[in-house]
């Protein structure tokens, strides 16, 4: 099966049918809240820099920084460092089959033998922030995930890595969820196209 994505709508196809993804999900079950995509422009244009720049690091090289963009990569760096994280993927995409939904997961990785999913966040922590994650584990086959918040405080920008340590009953949590999700996502779609 082929998973495409479009990232102006924001919309994933498996075999040029349409899927949820996982913030579709999480935002039809009420988890996460359409007015948190409602941010100053400036931290969500910031945010989806700093992805661009960690993408284009673990892809490319190293970037070229600016002072203002600069402490953020060295944090990401800072992570890597101290948790001798090894990179194996960036903007790694899926999809799962049964409830079928896709996503893109920030960072594969490993730490030691362990295989890890790593969810990136410049902004404030948030519940569902766990499910999210759990939901990519799902979808890469990884039985370790966690969350590197990004921060700004008074020593600059802090890495802070939150290792999600019940994933298993997260994963159960998204898919009760995702089962729910899916079952709506794909009657609200039959409402739109008759």
């Amino acid at each position: 099966m082929k998973l495409t994505f479009e990232p102006i709508s924001h919309k994933y196809y498996l075999d040029g049918q349409e899927i949820p993804g996982v913030s579709e999900l999480l935002t039809l079950t009420g988890y996460l809240q359409p007015q948190y995509y409602n941010a100053t422009s400036h931290k969500m244009a910031r945010g989806t820099l700093v992805h661009l720049l960690i993408h284009e690091h673990e892809t490319i090289g190293i970037p070229t920084l600016d002072d203002e963009m600069g402490p953020w990569l060295e944090a990401y760096f800072t992570f890597k460092l101290l948790n001798k994280f090894r990179c194996l993927a960036s903007e790694a995409r899926g999809y799962n089959v049964d409830p079928v939904f896709a996503g893109t997961a920030d960072l594969v990785g490993k730490i030691g033998p362990a295989k890890y999913v790593v969810d990136l966040k410049t902004g404030t922590k948030a519940s569902w922030h766990r499910l999210q994650v759990a939901a990519y584990a799902i979808i890469h086959n990884v039985s370790h995930a966690g969350i590197l918040y990004l921060r700004e405080s008074k020593k600059g920008i802090v890495p802070k890595f939150e290792v999600i340590r019940d994933l298993d009953q997260a994963k159960a949590e998204f898919l009760t969820i995702a089962k729910r999700a899916v079952d709506t996502w794909q009657y609200n779609k039959q409402e739109v196209y008759t």
